[in-house]
């Protein structure tokens, strides 16, 4: 992929009060922690409450199967991907949500600045262009992998697939609606904003692009051997960076949104067509 162009310096950096009064990495810290303990809260009360309705379920169609534990484990089972997909989705939404209310909110000049930037349609030329040209990047790395024998699988995969099996219109609404939309607001607005605030761009470029992409490939959670995990991890890690400097160029987080949304539209589609053939 070619190098992107030198950023602007048009675009002033965000002026939240409490970015520019506290050390980034510090704040970054206290984010990340809001980030995981929110999500980890949700998923766990998520597969509770589900755990739950299931033993209710099986209660109700065998009143003796409250008496035989072993009976009523096996009858609440494991929760499928599609479901722990929805889970996951939405302790993502929640805790870009927390960090953004309570930590990172966007002041009046930067709404200002972010919705005369997303009113040029230059803007969104730049954010399309640059998911299609990230989607693109995908496909050639995944062919040249195949190429030499190795088969990228990634770690949400089993979960995309079963949401896709499930419904279509459920893989559309996760990754291309709800997964774009938070994990910006966390990575690009919670994450980067802060060290950008700060007058630390590329520090914050580069420890955001990387918190992106352990949250896309966590080491050790699939069966891919550890080269193949080493170059997802760097390939989500230059798609963070990539997403970062459409956000700083463009001055509004609807660009870094609009990239992620297309780069997962294109592939969801790719998904969606090769599922019917």
């Amino acid at each position: 992929m070619n190098m992107p162009p030198a950023i602007p310096n048009e675009n002033p950096a965000p002026t939240v009060a409490s970015s520019t009064s506290e050390n980034p990495w510090a704040g970054l810290a206290i984010d990340f922690l809001i980030a995981i303990a929110v999500l980890i809260g949700t998923v766990v009360g998520g597969m509770v409450a589900w755990g739950f309705y299931k033993a209710m379920q099986a209660g109700m169609q065998n009143p003796g199967m409250a008496a035989n534990p072993d009976a009523m484990t096996k009858a609440i089972g494991a929760p499928n991907d599609a479901l722990m997909m929805i889970i996951s989705s939405i302790g993502m939404a929640l805790a870009a949500l927390s960090v953004y209310y309570f930590r990172r909110r966007a002041t009046p000049e930067e709404r200002r600045v972010s919705k005369a930037a997303a009113a040029q349609p230059r803007t969104w030329i730049e954010a399309i262009g640059l998911g299609l040209a990230l989607c693109i990047a995908s496909m050639a790395l995944t062919w040249g992998l195949e190429k030499l024998g190795h088969v990228p699988n990634p770690t949400n995969l089993k979960m995309l697939e079963a949401a896709m099996a499930y419904s279509p219109a459920l893989l559309v609404l996760l990754a291309v609606v709800m997964a774009p939309a938070f994990e910006e607001l966390l990575f690009r607005r919670g994450f980067f904003g802060r060290f950008w605030a700060a007058k630390k761009p590329m520090t914050g470029m580069i420890a955001s692009s990387v918190l992106f992409a352990f949250a896309h490939e966590v080491p050790g959670t699939s069966d891919s051997p550890i080269a193949m995990t080493l170059v997802l991890l760097l390939f989500y890690t230059g798609m963070g960076a990539c997403l970062a400097w459409i956000y700083r160029r463009t001055g509004t987080l609807w660009a870094p949104i609009a990239t992620h949304a297309t780069n997962n539209l294109v592939a969801v589609v790719v998904m969606i067509a090769g599922y019917a053939g």
